[in-house]
């Protein structure tokens, strides 16, 4: 659409975060017990159950890290957008939309996702965590979550504004909210 200097911006918003720190934590604190038991009496009627405990903190911690690294990256240029996350790409190439706009979704987002309303027979994205998918309420792509985009929304939005040119809108169609 128009020049537009390339531009990737990363997931930088964490909220599974302080999860996984939480579950590290017990992990570790129960793991130290079993040890310092283990050190001092010897008994492993107390030294089963830790390293039980500190195992299944460890798995949960595992999953929530992984979340955090599976955050995706928005990449934005003249041609259109893509995001990735892990080893998935989608992109929609700018000649493939009709319009793009940020919606606002209540209950769901403080801020909005980034939505594309595809042309007639483009395809739609594979359902994937924290990637592109089809909403049929929308009739269109959630592109992504904003809010992932933390303290670099802003300058994310500006961006897309000025490559998508024309396809952008400040006002896009009304969403029926679902209670």
């Amino acid at each position: 659409m128009n020049a537009t200097a390339p531009k990737t911006f990363k997931a930088t918003a964490t909220r599974p975060l302080p999860g996984a720190l939480i579950a590290v934590g017990v992990c570790v604190a129960a793991l130290a017990a079993a040890v310092a038991v283990l050190a001092v009496q010897g008994s492993p009627v107390i030294v089963v159950p830790a390293l039980f405990i500190s195992a299944a903190a460890l798995w949960p911690a595992i999953s929530l890290s992984k979340q955090v690294r599976a955050f995706p990256k928005v990449h934005v240029d003249s041609g259109g957008m893509t995001v990735s996350a892990q080893s998935h790409e989608w992109r929609i190439l700018w000649e493939h939309a009709t319009q793009v706009a940020v919606v606002p979704m209540h209950g769901l987002s403080n801020h909005g996702w980034l939505v594309v309303w595809p042309r007639e027979g483009i395809a739609k994205p594979a359902p994937r965590p924290h990637f592109p998918e089809w909403r049929p309420e929308l009739s269109a792509i959630k592109f992504c979550d904003l809010d992932l985009l933390g303290d670099s929304r802003p300058e994310a939005i500006e961006t897309i504004k000025k490559a998508a040119g024309p396809l952008w809108t400040d006002t896009p169609p009304r969403v029926e909210q679902r209670p």
